[in-house]
């Protein structure tokens, strides 16, 4: 890598800061109607997109791809119901399994989303160049395959190895403590 350690360590903040802020608007305001929270229009945003591929949207299926808690996704989906903006019903697959639809009030809540925030990215892609969404598409694809091919948890194990045995080989505690 080139630059000094302080460029770089400057550099490494203003990428996680980006990613945080773009993290942060993945589900802008504008795309969330009714006041629902980020969480109930993501659970609706997730319904819709299995239903337009002809799959069935089982609760499981819902905490896996959202990276949240099973509780959590049956949390959301109650107060969605409440709501009536989904409803359980019988998977035709398997009578013994439940899946959640959009009621006619979800899919239109959900539908009006989608224009929303397919006329912001149509006017995102005027504004910046369809050109540079491209290499910023590229871009993030390495940056996700570096992160599917690089845990982060065996990292940790990797760096508590090598502070352990410089512990063992008598340096400072101050020394070991050091990012390498």
């Amino acid at each position: 890598m080139e630059g000094t350690s302080q460029d770089l360590g400057a550099l490494k903040e203003e990428f996680v800061h980006l990613m945080r802020l773009i993290h942060r608007e993945q589900f802008h305001s504008a795309w969330t109607p009714k006041n629902l929270s980020k969480p109930e229009m993501h659970a609706l945003m997730c319904i819709w997109i299995a239903r337009t591929h002809h799959k069935e949207a089982h609760p499981t299926a819902l905490a896996k791809y959202s990276h949240v808690s099973p509780s959590a996704v049956s949390q959301t989906l109650k107060t969605l119901e409440e709501k009536a903006l989904v409803k359980r019903v019988r998977s035709e697959k398997d009578s013994r399994s439940v899946v959640i639809e959009l009621t006619e009030e979800g899919r239109a809540l959900v539908e009006e989303a989608q224009c929303v925030r397919s006329r912001y990215f149509n006017e995102m892609f005027e504004a910046i160049g369809v050109d540079d969404i491209q290499t910023l598409m590229r871009i993030m694809r390495r940056v996700l395959d570096f992160c599917a091919s690089h845990e982060v948890s065996e990292m940790y194990e990797t760096t508590c190895e090598a502070k352990s045995a410089k512990r063992s080989s008598g340096k400072p505690a101050k020394e070991v403590l050091a990012c390498e």
